[in-house]
């Protein structure tokens, strides 16, 4: 079933309970729940109740092929558009010297009921690459979210066909050769009212090529994974959106080409406020950019101009996720890394048009020196108005615990709350949960308001072991509000648009996500917490298009519809 444009402009979608001590009124999605108060831990695993049995695998076997150890990610999407949030998961695949002993396949799970179903065999023929980034997006602007899936190997584009889903990958010109590609992220970024994409390239690795680290002569037990040092980088590519069915390579005209930059991770937003989109690529173990959109899909490389090529050190560091951000509320874009363990993950606060290395100051970087940070992304856990911060960490090296005595390879994730000025408390399990207290190999993380009750749940994935979701069972007892944006001259789907929300005094920042943490791809609604901010709420867009619209007096505890005025 095809979801259908609207006929107004403004409508009111999931009108909730209040919040507090009283239960929320289910809305219909999986697992509505009654809010904890405010000392029970913030979020709890809800991974079997729901149904949700996905175990991802790396296929190694021993010999540490290279493609083993990044992981792979996820999407949230509105598969049959029922307005109830699905899932797709990306696997791994059996690699040389390993044997599976169950079909290795990206798993698409709907919504039904209250649990998560596994409907992969009726909506779409399994893909069996060793997958990466799961990106979802209406690029073809027929009202359903459709599915890009980087790989070791050429890249899938699944176009929704109303509930099912057809490889278009050749018909598209989208496969992006035979390379080991990363994350990957959907933006118009010409103006043109459809998505373009922007697919990173990590390095040039072929599996097989005898390549052996650490000390084989201790025997294979003291062999590892090597470093990106020992590979040669490759160029990201730039896809052009033509607007009917088919893509293309941009890359060399838009001033990409030839940068190498061994990418991980990327994050797109319009740093700059000059109405067009910007890209942020983590690179790792080397030098990161920032494509600042010059129109008429040229870019220029100013990460040195600003500051975030190298971190305050001067050194560059092992990114891996990526997330732009208003986290200190003075209503410009601040940018967050996470990274290898001993380089500390970065926060740069935007200042003047430049960006200035705050990670210490703000208490983002000390707790992280032990760790391997992947995914991550800013998000108003708590309600309260301000931007906490979740990692996904754990170790590139599976035999960490010899190899570097001190460290492991299975590691626990990270939850901070943000004071409002940008100084961050790392918490602790009582308070963000038990799966905070757990050890895992993070990897992707995906967040959703999965259960439309008014606050964030996360979806962790892990290299090589079980997905976990976990319900938020704190966020929405202060007032929150809600968007669903719908495009016109804008993409229909419009990833990239921003939102000025005004109450209290205050104005929040927020915006549509587009790429941003690691190889996954998020709720494509806007969730605002409010805390105790009280009295009228209004909301200025800021449409991809150069639309701007402002509505007023728009109620809290609930989602509101906006298409972009004509």
């Amino acid at each position: 079933m095809r979801r259908t444009r609207g006929a107004i402009a403004l409508a009111v979608l999931l009108p909730l309970a209040s919040c507090g001590n009283d239960p929320v009124a289910p809305s219909g999605g999986a697992g509505g729940t009654a809010p904890a108060s405010a000392a029970a831990p913030c979020f709890t695993d809800v991974t079997a109740a729901l149904g949700l049995d996905f175990v991802h695998e790396t296929g190694a076997s021993g010999q540490r092929h290279f493609v083993e150890t990044n992981g792979s990610g996820a999407a949230w999407l509105d598969v049959d558009g029922d307005r109830r949030l699905d899932l797709f998961l990306v696997q791994g695949a059996a690699l040389p010297g390993f044997t599976a002993t169950r079909p290795l396949h990206d798993t698409l799970f709907l919504a039904r009921d209250g649990r998560f179903v596994d409907v992969t065999p009726d909506a779409m023929r399994g893909e069996s690459a060793h997958g990466m980034a799961a990106a979802a997006a209406d690029y073809d602007n027929d009202g359903d979210s459709d599915l890009y899936v980087t790989n070791y190997g050429k890249n899938v584009l699944w176009r929704n066909d109303g509930g099912t889903f057809t490889d278009v990958t050749e018909a598209a010109g989208v496969a992006d050769g035979d390379r080991y590609h990363s994350s990957c992220a959907w933006a118009d970024f010409d103006g043109d009212g459809d998505l373009d994409l922007y697919v990173v390239g990590y390095v040039d690795y072929r599996v097989g090529d005898g390549k052996v680290c650490g000390d084989a002569a201790r025997g294979p037990e003291w062999t590892s994974y090597c470093h990106p040092d020992m590979y040669q980088g490759i160029d990201d590519t730039l896809l052009r959106n033509d607007g009917d069915g088919t893509f293309t390579d941009v890359t060399a005209t838009s001033g990409l080409a030839g940068k190498k930059g061994k990418g991980l991770g990327v994050a797109v937003a319009d740093y700059d406020d000059d109405g067009d989109l910007d890209v942020f690529v983590a690179n790792d173990a080397d030098v990161n950019f920032l494509w600042r959109n010059d129109g008429g899909l040229r870019f220029t490389d100013v990460a040195s101009t600003l500051g975030v090529d190298f971190n305050g050190e001067g050194r560059t560091q092992s990114c891996m996720g990526a997330a732009f951000a208003d986290v200190d509320g003075d209503a410009d874009l601040d940018l967050f890394t996470v990274n290898l363990s001993n380089e500390y993950n970065t926060l740069w606060l935007q200042d003047g048009g430049f960006f200035r290395d705050r990670s210490f100051a703000s208490g983002l970087a000390a707790p992280s020196m032990a760790w391997v940070g992947f995914g991550t992304l800013f998000a108003d856990f708590d309600g309260d108005g301000d931007l906490d911060v979740v990692v996904a960490n754990g170790h590139v090296l599976d035999n960490a615990e010899k190899l570097l005595p001190g460290t492991t390879w299975r590691q626990p994730a990270h939850l901070y709350w943000n004071d409002g000025k940008g100084r961050f408390t790392l918490a602790g399990a009582e308070s963000a949960g038990s799966y905070f207290g757990e050890r895992h190999v993070g990897r992707g993380v995906a967040a959703a308001d999965y259960d439309d009750d008014g606050d964030l749940d996360l979806l962790f994935t892990h290299n090589g072991e079980a997905a976990r979701l976990l319900r938020n069972d704190r966020g929405n007892q202060p007032a929150w509000i809600g968007f669903e944006l719908v495009g016109r001259r804008s993409p229909r789907q419009p990833l990239g648009a921003e939102l000025l929300v005004r109450v209290g005094g205050r104005t929040l920042r927020r915006m549509v996500r587009s790429g941003e943490s690691y190889l996954s791809s998020h709720d494509p609604r806007v969730l605002v917490g409010l805390g105790d901010l009280t009295g009228p709420v209004e909301v200025e867009l800021r449409w991809p298009s150069g639309t701007r619209q402002t509505l007023h007096e728009l109620q809290s505890r609930r989602y509101h519809r906006i298409e972009e005025a004509p």
